[in-house]
């Protein structure tokens, strides 16, 4: 912040300068520094028509540089984009996985359906008796 206030004190100070060294040229009627004007200006044209043969080569080189710069950002952001709406996914997919359900049940099954269930049973109560007298005998 004072970087900008001292260069904003300084900016001030050239400018009221330019216009006090304008208005002593205008009151002696003279042009002060005449030749130094004229070799300065002869310098600043070089420079320009240097600038002129240039700027082409340097004004594609900056574009190919944005072209760069613009599709790092845009595949960044997209990939971020994907990643929020993968985590979004996963966070509505573990939502439906606890959430409890109910089945609904037409009350009619295929015989098929009713045969492997009676199976089950049977199976579960056949473990449930080999569990009893594998304890029986494990006390005995």
């Amino acid at each position: 912040m004072y970087i900008a206030i001292i260069i904003l004190g300084i900016s001030i100070l050239g400018l009221v300068g330019l216009i006090g060294f304008k208005a002593a040229e205008d009151r002696f009627g003279r042009f002060f520094f005449s030749g130094m004007r004229q070799r300065a200006g002869e310098a600043l044209d070089k420079r320009f028509e240097n600038i002129k043969k240039t700027m082409p080569h340097a004004t594609a080189r900056a574009a190919r540089l944005t072209t760069r710069i613009v599709r790092a950002y845009a595949s960044f952001g997209i990939a971020k984009a994907l990643m929020g709406l993968e985590n979004m996914l996963e966070g509505g997919l573990k939502h439906l996985r606890r959430a409890p359900r109910k089945l609904e049940q037409s009350g009619q099954a295929s015989h098929f359906l009713r045969e492997v269930a009676a199976y089950k049973r049977l199976l579960s109560k056949e473990e449930k008796k080999g569990e009893g007298e594998a304890v029986e005998q494990q006390e005995g």
